[in-house]
Formats: structure tokens, C-alpha cells, sequence
């Protein structure tokens, strides 16, 4: 499984809204296990529907988000990509909490 989260700047916190976001850290995970990590660059300039095509054909399952838009999340669910909303905080923690099925899917911050 794969599991992405969009990084703020500093690349140790999630960033607060998907769309915003610079780098992507995907996770690579087998049996509550990490066997591999690295970050991708987002586009520096987007079309709607770029982030999730990126994300896609890095062979994403699972994103993690603050706030992502609805269009986002559709063009997820039509490829069946799961979307965990509503995360806030360090990487490392949310990741965790993924992994230990404590991570729970919450209101999505971004409003539009």
C-alpha cells in the first residue's frame, strides 16, 4: 500500500490545504510496516485534476489530507483512491496513527 500526504515547507508537518501544497511524502507500507519512503514535487503550476493523475501514477491507494476540494476527492473516488480528510499535525504522528487503525476520517478543513 501506498499512502500519501501532502508536506508544509518544512516537510515534517502536514500541509493544511492539498491543492497549496510543494512536495507529496509517500510511504510505502506492508504489515503495519514503512519499507519505503520518498517525496515527490508537486506541479508548480496545476490544472484541476493534476495532483490526483500525479498521485495516481505514483501508484497511491491511500491520501491523507487537511483540506482538500470536493473535486479532488471525486476524481479520487473514481479511481479508487481512498481519502482520509481532516488530518492535522506531524507526519510522523499521522502516519502512525494510520498504521494503528486510530486515524479516523474528520471534517474536511479546506470550505470551497
Amino acid at each position: 500500500m501506498k499512502i500519501a500526504i501532502p508536506a508544509s515547507t518544512d516537510e515534517q508537518r502536514i500541509s493544511e490545504h492539498f491543492g497549496h501544497c510543494k512536495k507529496f511524502k509517500i510511504f510505502e507500507i506492508e504489515n503495519d510496516k514503512i519499507l519505503n519512503q520518498f517525496a515527490i514535487n508537486a506541479p508548480e503550476h496545476h490544472e484541476p485534476g493534476a495532483l490526483p493523475q500525479l498521485l495516481k501514477d505514483n501508484g497511491v491507494n491511500v491520501v491523507i489530507a487537511g483540506g482538500i476540494g470536493l473535486k479532488a476527492i471525486n476524481i479520487f473516488n473514481q479511481e479508487n483512491i481512498t481519502v482520509i480528510t481532516g488530518a492535522v499535525g506531524n507526519i510522523e504522528d499521522i502516519l502512525k496513527k494510520f498504521i494503528n487503525g486510530t486515524l479516523k476520517n474528520s471534517e474536511n478543513i479546506c470550505s470551497h
